[in-house]
């Protein structure tokens, strides 16, 4: 017994809309919006371009408005290389910092809350007394702000995800703060930021590192 012509039709309506490759949601344009950044890795050479490409993606489609990505140089010493989203005196202090492997992930001045190999929170409260650092953040003042919420990210929050490269080689960091909503970051925001690295690291482990 054949199905009813109708019933058939419904049905390539129902896939049609269902599996339609237009982004329905937040998560879909992320993941969207990474496979197209993945397909243009193909015919790009260029770090720096690479790396604003991949900023501008988080500050766009993640809703981030501070974002940072830093790269370890020749002298292996790790240093930003992208700014986006902050002020002129933070951008000075920023440019100007370094740091070694071992102030890097999961060391003992900046404690983080580790979720991952590739991921780690860091709160206001674990910032070290430190007035360089300090000088990185937009608005320093709301740094003493009391914490009344635990949905809230503040002044001073800030979610790093770490970039490795061949035989796990760590080759930097992306660095988001500022969320559009004020709310920390869903899981599975996350985890899309964590697929962003990898793809950046995977690209970067064929390319010349700069200076």
């Amino acid at each position: 017994m054949h199905p009813h012509p109708a019933i058939i039709e419904q049905l390539r309506r129902t896939i049609r809309e269902k599996y339609s490759s237009i982004p329905q949601n937040e998560n879909e344009l992320a993941s969207d919006a990474i496979r197209r950044f993945t397909a243009d890795l193909m015919n790009q050479k260029d770090v720096d371009h690479i790396l604003q490409d991949a900023a501008t993606i988080i500050y766009t489609i993640f809703g981030f408005k501070e974002v940072l990505i830093g790269l370890k140089g020749r002298n292996g010493l790790f240093r930003y290389r992208v700014i986006m989203g902050h002020s002129k005196k933070a951008r000075e202090a920023i440019a100007e910092a370094e740091y070694r492997i071992e102030e890097m992930a999961h060391s003992e001045e900046f404690p983080g809350i580790t979720m991952s190999n590739l991921c780690e929170f860091n709160l206001k409260e674990d910032l070290p007394d430190n007035a360089t650092e300090i000088r990185q953040f937009n608005r320093p003042s709301e740094l003493a702000k009391e914490r009344t919420s635990v949905d809230e990210m503040m002044e001073g929050d800030y979610l790093d995800v770490y970039i490795y490269g061949a035989d796990d080689e760590m080759l930097g960091w992306i660095e988001v703060s500022y969320p559009s909503d004020g709310r920390f970051p869903t899981r599975e925001a996350v985890r899309e930021l964590e697929l962003l690295a990898s793809v950046i690291g995977l690209a970067l482990s064929h390319l010349d590192l700069p200076e």
